[in-house]
């Protein structure tokens, strides 16, 4: 879970930041809502994503 959130991040981050370097933002962490928002929202988009396999993978999950 840790990593997906990060893998997430990864794709967000500042590529410019005032450093030069890319970086991780812990004000997009926060204002995502934290470990639980972003793995939230990423399980809501991949649930979207299924189309019409998505009340199987509902029936998997419960």
């Amino acid at each position: 879970m840790i990593e997906n959130a990060l893998d997430w991040l990864w794709e967000k981050r500042d590529k410019y930041s005032q450093s030069g370097k890319a970086r991780l933002s812990s004000r997009l962490f926060s204002t995502q809502g934290e470990l639980a928002g972003i793995l939230s929202q990423n399980a809501d988009d991949l649930l979207k994503s299924l189309g019409r396999e998505r009340e199987q993978a509902l029936k998997l999950l419960v």
